[in-house]
């Protein structure tokens, strides 16, 4: 009987583990942006030398960022919405274009999903009366 009590306690403790509760950046919204215009504007100089190998690293790398921003800023003194609305409404667009062009190993497409990225970063600053612009 001891055995199953105990059994039963240690089971308990294993299935709260598997819970998926990553944790979240400690960051703000600024030192996370930092890290995602690192990814960003080393993706742009590598689709436009037709490094696609290293691009793919680099847009799935950015998009793992947006991520994490759109899991841990559902509200921030920036932003007027989550930024999960922003991230759907400006970047899944772009983010797909340029995906799509790593799969097929088209420059001209990237660049295309590339510049409407950088666009689109502005534009979201803009709307959120953010003081910087994403260079491309």
């Amino acid at each position: 009987m001891k055995y199953g009590i105990f059994s039963f306690i240690i089971l308990l403790f294993v299935i709260a583990a598997c819970k998926d509760e990553r944790p979240l950046t400690i960051k703000d919204l600024d030192e996370v942006m930092i890290d995602l215009r690192a990814y960003q504007e080393n993706l742009g100089d590598e689709i436009k030398a037709g490094r696609m190998k290293d691009a793919k690293w680099l847009a799935y790398g950015m998009d793992s960022v947006f991520g994490e921003i759109k899991r841990k800023f559902k509200e921030h003194r920036k932003l007027e919405q989550p930024f999960s609305y922003y991230y759907n409404l400006k970047m899944q667009k772009p983010i797909g274009l340029i995906k799509d062009a790593i799969r097929k190993g088209d420059t001209v497409l990237g660049m295309k999903g590339y510049r409407l990225l950088i666009k689109n970063c502005n534009s979201c600053h803009d709307d959120n009366n953010i003081n910087k612009t994403v260079r491309f």
